[in-house]
């Protein structure tokens, strides 16, 4: 099946991308800011299709602020009716099968990126926390390599436990440096459980580290009074090198340095 083909029995748009591959819109949107749900068709033989939608569904919902855990995943592969169409736990959609098939895996793929759609704002971060943290990955997604950015990486403290951190960076000569956001509080005040909290995890981690091994670093938000934010950055640098959080390249960088 070629492009005319294609648009003529869906009405969607498409267009070439490569060899034997076409890239498709639907013409529904993902979220409020326009972009439509999109999907890679591929012959990869004679007869046969693969269909993907390139992780672009699910990177829409994390870019903007939800939070696609496992669980939620999983309840949106179960869609009723998307039964040609598959979701993987890294919420890519993809379809495969005879060329006759493609137009109804084409729907049922669509089925799968609108529930992923629809449950953007559900998915939203609900604590303060929980949101500085998805601002921080967001940053750092938009600015390191692809790839490089992992979300609750477990790390072995000398506890003995695995300590999940909420994002981890992959550093470019091997291993992983855990990020652990500190927000301020919805009235501009340090969290000082969240900062304790925070501290016994990172000093866990120091425990079980080799002497000047970077592998924690703490990211914190502007907003606090300069008494409260020295104090607490005070306490964290005991156990982690501590930065001041900045939507630009150089934050991004110096997270991912040595």
């Amino acid at each position: 099946m070629n492009c005319q083909q294609l648009a003529t029995y869906t009405n969607w748009d498409c267009a070439p991308a490569g060899l034997n591959s076409m890239l498709v819109h639907a013409p529904l949107t993902l979220g409020e800011d326009g972009q439509h749900v999109s999907f890679y068709v591929m012959q990869d033989a004679p007869g046969r299709f693969f269909l993907t939608d390139a992780h672009n569904t699910i990177a829409h919902a994390l870019d903007h602020g939800a939070r696609a855990t496992v669980a939620r995943l999983k309840a949106i592969s179960e869609t009723p009716g998307a039964q040609r169409a598959k979701l993987s736990q890294d919420g890519e959609i993809t379809a495969e099968g005879d060329a006759s098939d493609l137009k109804l895996a084409l729907w049922d793929a669509l089925r799968l990126a609108v529930a992923i759609s629809n449950n953007e704002v559900a998915w939203l971060p609900k604590t303060r926390q929980e949101r500085f943290a998805t601002l921080v990955a967001k940053t750092l997604r938009a600015r390191l390599p692809s790839g490089s950015v992992v979300t609750k990486p477990k790390m072995l403290g000398i506890s003995g436990h695995q300590i999940e951190f909420p994002i981890g960076v992959l550093l470019p000569g091997g291993g992983i440096r855990a990020v652990q956001p500190i927000g301020a509080s919805e009235d501009h005040k340090v969290d000082w459980g969240y900062v304790y909290q925070s501290y016994g995890k990172l000093s866990d981690l120091k425990k079980a580290s080799a002497e000047g091994h970077s592998n924690r670093v703490v990211v914190m938000e502007r907003g606090a009074s300069n008494d409260e934010f020295g104090k607490a950055a005070t306490v964290l640098s005991e156990a982690a090198r501590v930065v001041l959080y900045e939507d630009d390249m150089a934050f991004a960088g110096e997270l991912i340095a040595a």
